[in-house]
């Protein structure tokens, strides 16, 4: 399958998924879309400790077309270091959704959080889940206009 536009990394994710919750990090495999890779990233899911505590997500891989475009690599960091008001509670909310519901969604968004609104994108949100049932990763892809 050439993997290129969002509806394929859809088709792809739903076709690894097959009848579990959601499929696993192991099944997203960079030689199956090498040409999409750049713009894909990557976060781990950290579930709170205690009832005080939000979720977070920390970037464990951002791809070099996302890196230059942004003007930095990610890499490492965490949700409340990248993202800003408004824009971070929409995200969260969205991302916690994803979780919640183990289901994909796509925006159409700008990279206002990072002061850069005339960047536009449309954000492929699509869950993953090691154990089969709990999200603990979410695999984005981007796609610049």
């Amino acid at each position: 399958m050439k993997i290129t536009n969002l509806d394929s990394v859809l088709k792809y994710w739903k076709d690894k998924k097959g009848e579990r919750l959601a499929p696993s990090r192991q099944d997203i495999d960079p030689v199956d879309f090498p040409r999409i890779w750049p713009n894909t990233i990557m976060y781990k899911v950290i579930y709170p400790k205690t009832p005080e505590e939000k979720i977070d997500f920390q970037v464990t891989r951002m791809g070099g077309n996302i890196s230059s475009i942004w003007g930095y690599d990610q890499t490492g960091c965490y949700f409340n270091e990248i993202f800003v008001s408004p824009y971070k509670e929409k995200t969260r909310e969205l991302f916690e959704i994803a979780i919640r519901t183990a289901q994909p969604s796509i925006v159409e968004t700008d990279a206002g959080w990072m002061g850069k609104d005339h960047i536009k994108y449309k954000r492929l949100t699509l869950p993953l889940s090691d154990d089969g049932q709990t999200v603990n990763r979410l695999f984005l892809y981007l796609v610049f206009e």
